[in-house]
């Protein structure tokens, strides 16, 4: 092998290192963007489930005076 093709060999494994551990970093921040969603989702069905238990209960109330 003549040193330029080493020298571009090289390289290219450094950018694909360099490419990689973006890559790391781009996936731990989307991990922890899905999982901060996620919570937020549950939260909101918890809400939306509590609304709905109120809004049940008053129109039995309702119900129960016709």
């Amino acid at each position: 092998m003549s040193e330029n093709t080493l020298v571009e060999l090289e390289q290219a494994i450094q950018a694909v290192v360099t490419q990689n551990q973006s890559l790391k970093a781009k996936l731990t921040e989307l991990t922890e963007q899905n999982e901060s969603l996620q919570l937020e989702l549950l939260e909101k069905e918890e809400q939306q489930t509590a609304l709905s238990n109120r809004l049940q209960s008053m129109l039995a109330s309702l119900q129960t005076v016709n």
